[in-house]
């Protein structure tokens, strides 16, 4: 398994070394570390940029408002590390289980692809899922109130008592939300996707 070793900074001069368990506001670019380990660090407003971080074990540690984009962090292991106000630009996440994350856990996801994901139970009031592809995603018994899922396509995903108030779906796509099973309080849906609201009722539409 990699060792997080090395990062080029901002500026492309020679790589840095992580020995340090705490790093502000600096710019990552270009890592290739599929499969290793992140053990101990705490990030704080930092920028991760066109690097590849597949099936990484990410273990105790935190990012706070930090932005990873065009990164690939697919099968991530997140367990155990906090996420506080990350946004995810142009990224796949595909097949990460946040569920055992640190609470507070608050996201943005702009232009990704979630596919795969799970946010079982999860408290994501507020989250930003624009221009996504979240297919299969289980979001049951999950608390989106004013979550923003605009322009994004959830074909397959798993809404089941799951609280939907003022949730924002305009623009998607291929949603499949009973009312019946779900809490929708003035939640946002734009026709003519709105229709499929009504297929689990035993009634006709011409």
């Amino acid at each position: 398994m990699n060792n997080l070793s090395l990062f080029e900074d901002q500026n492309g001069n020679k790589p840095l070394e992580l020995n340090e368990s705490f790093y502000s506001e600096k710019e990552f670019k270009n890592l290739v570390f599929a499969e290793g380990k992140l053990k101990d660090k705490e990030f704080y407003k930092c920028r991760f940029i066109s690097s590849n971080f597949f099936k990484i074990i990410f273990d105790s540690c935190e990012f706070e408002n930090c932005t990873f984009q065009s990164c690939d962090l697919s099968l991530a292991s997140v367990a155990g590390s906090k996420f506080l106000d990350v946004v995810f630009k142009g990224s796949k996440t595909v097949g990460v289980d946040w569920c055992g994350i640190r609470k507070p856990g608050t996201f943005k996801f702009v232009d990704c692809k979630i596919d795969n994901s799970i946010f079982y139970r999860m408290d994501l009031r507020s989250i930003n899922i624009i221009k996504c592809s979240a297919q299969n995603v289980d979001f049951v018994e999950a608390d989106l109130t004013k979550a923003v899922f605009t322009n994004t396509d959830l074909l397959g995903s798993k809404f089941t008592r799951t609280n939907l108030s003022y949730a924002d779906f305009s623009e998607s796509l291929n949603y499949n939300i009973d009312p019946n099973n779900n809490k929708l309080k003035k939640t946002i849906f734009s026709l003519p996707e709105a229709v499929s609201l009504l297929s689990s009722f035993d009634i006709i539409i011409k």
